[in-house]
């Protein structure tokens, strides 16, 4: 009996010395550390809006507003968009990416059709901005 216990203290002893101390130790699970999105504000003037009138009809014949990135961080991917009555988005055209701190102006032409109102503001949403 004691010649067994012997034996199996003397492999015991040899696998740690073989094969260190964490042999049979469990390996430890990596997590990824979550980096904080940075993210940034953008500021919406008033839209100007120039009309050309025809008799009883109104057309609009151009949008502009000026969008302002008011946070440290670039926006990027920017859409913005004149809404107006009955649920009718008109998206306006300018830069995708504003740097921080600095203002895009954004235009369209757009024919709006007669008894539709526009809002007095356009809005601006990118994917660095904040929600």
């Amino acid at each position: 009996m004691d010649s067994l216990l012997l034996f199996f203290g003397l492999g015991l002893f040899m696998t740690s010395m073989c094969y260190g101390q964490d042999a049979h130790a469990a390996k430890r699970k990596v997590v990824p550390t979550v980096i904080p999105q940075r993210l940034t504000t953008l500021r919406t003037g008033s839209l100007s809006i120039l009309l050309a009138s025809r008799g009883k009809e109104s057309a609009t014949r151009l949008l502009s507003a000026r969008i302002t990135n008011i946070g440290d961080v670039e926006a990027r991917d920017i859409s913005v968009y004149a809404e107006a009555g009955k649920g009718l988005l008109i998206p306006l055209r300018g830069p995708k990416r504003l740097p921080a701190h600095t203002s895009g102006v954004y235009v369209t032409t757009f024919r709006l059709p007669s008894g539709v109102s526009l809002k007095s503001h356009a809005t601006a949403v990118c994917s660095t901005c904040r929600r």
